[in-house]
């Protein structure tokens, strides 16, 4: 237990510690028969260089607070000497790994001074360090010295997040691996082709590309920007490669709006899409909500008609789309947005008894429940779908369709409209 450690040792934690392990320290010495080390260091986070050569020395010492440790993140965004970065990043990344043999989760972030550290050799230290239970590594290091540390643990990864901030030179040559057991990758773009042309992921069920991420001195890493040019070939290479993925995230602003949509047809399994820039709205979001989302279905229609499996997509904030059945989407960003349900029907159009349509109804249930007006005009939709076609009764009134339509804000798209009579 902590009680038991030599005094020096106690002395240098309790004045040099970082703010997590001193609160955890304190909590320690008033009940040390409830808290076991264990518990405290399961997460560790560590961001200048005096406090982490004291808790390196701390866990030399202490074997069952190293072993206890799970998480370690090293943030280094606020050095502000070059010698610090060249020389003391590198080490102590490699000494405090080294003595965690229970890490699970890596993550390295230094941000500000990157370029200066990777004019240096130093982080090839970490191509000697091996974590035998590493399931997660998330880091901005320069891509030789991540493709060597990723490939050196790929038999247990199963993330990885791969940020990279510097340009790749086309000409290093970083070889063939095969990650077993790796379910989810992200990174830059430059990043994502390279990775997917040097790496076998038999098991890869979601990719997320960064059309751009900086570093930045606000948030620490990221600052995004407009990109008006989207890399369909990338799109096309990730379909050929990874024909089962679930699910693809690209962070930039989608080229195709209004002109062409991005080929998903090659996906089996892909049932979530998105491709917009965070934090940016829809510049025609001023027009009116009803407006934005005409437009929106347009887009959203088309990659569901080329990928039947698609279930979610975001082309644009700050709407997300559900399809509940096929050609039926929903902006799950506000109920209450669309203007007409079934518009479609105006003319007096029939319906037929779809193989979807109890998806369809049993969604309607749920918003008739909270929605009083909305119920007895789903029950008259309801008793219609199971008549005959032939029975006049099946025949929708246009004014109840109008009703639905203003409080349930569910979208149909042409393909769906063209299976009914």
């Amino acid at each position: 237990m902590i009680k038991d450690l030599p005094i020096e040792i106690w002395d240098d934690i309790l004045q040099n510690s970082p703010p997590k392990v001193l609160r955890s320290l304190r909590l320690v010495s008033r009940r040390f028969s409830e808290i076991s080390v264990k518990h405290l260091y399961r997460e560790i986070c560590l961001n200048d260089s005096i406090t982490s050569i004291r808790y390196v020395a701390f866990l030399r010492t202490n074997t069952r607070a190293a072993h206890a440790v799970q998480r370690l993140k090293i943030d280094y965004k606020w050095f502000c000497t070059v010698d610090d970065s060249q020389v003391l990043i590198p080490r102590l990344i490699s000494r405090t790994i080294s003595h965690l043999p229970c890490l699970r989760h890596l993550i390295i972030y230094p941000h500000i001074l990157f370029c200066l550290i990777s004019k240096k050799p130093g982080l090839l230290l970490l191509g000697s360090i091996y974590c035998s239970q590493l399931e997660s590594f998330r880091t901005s290091f320069r891509p030789c010295d991540t493709w060597s540390f990723a490939t050196k643990h790929a038999t247990t990864l199963q993330h990885l997040v791969w940020v990279n901030l510097s340009h790749i030179d086309s000409s290093a040559a970083f070889g063939t691996a095969t990650f077993p057991n790796l379910v989810s990758f992200e990174g830059s773009e430059e990043i994502t082709q390279l990775f997917l042309s040097s790496a076998t992921v038999p098991k890869l069920r979601q990719v997320t590309m960064l059309l751009q991420r900086l570093p930045c001195a606000a948030d620490g890493l990221r600052l995004s920007y407009k990109r008006y040019k989207g890399n369909y070939g990338l799109v096309e290479e990730i379909s050929l490669r990874l024909p089962k993925l679930a699910s693809l995230n690209i962070d930039g602003t989608p080229a195709f709006l209004n002109h062409s949509v991005v080929d998903l047809s090659r996906f089996t399994k892909l049932r979530h899409f998105q491709w917009c820039m965070p934090y940016l709205c829809d510049v025609r979001y001023s027009q009116g909500t009803i407006e934005v989302l005409q437009s929106q279905l347009h887009e959203v229609g088309l990659l569901g008609a080329r990928c039947p499996t698609l279930k979610s997509c975001k082309l644009r904030e700050p709407f997300a789309w559900v399809q509940i059945c096929p050609g039926v989407w929903i902006p799950n960003a506000s109920q209450r947005a669309g203007s007409v349900i079934f518009d479609w029907l105006r003319n007096g159009l029939l319906l037929r008894n779809l193989p979807e349509l109890p998806n369809l109804l049993s969604h309607l249930d749920g918003y008739a429940r909270s929605m009083p007006v909305a119920a007895d005009v789903l029950s008259v939709y309801k008793a219609a779908a199971h008549l005959p076609i032939s029975d006049p009764s099946r025949r929708i009134s246009t004014l109840d369709l109008l009703s639905l339509g203003h409080e349930l804000g569910i979208w149909c798209t042409p393909d769906f409209v063209e299976r009914l009579v």
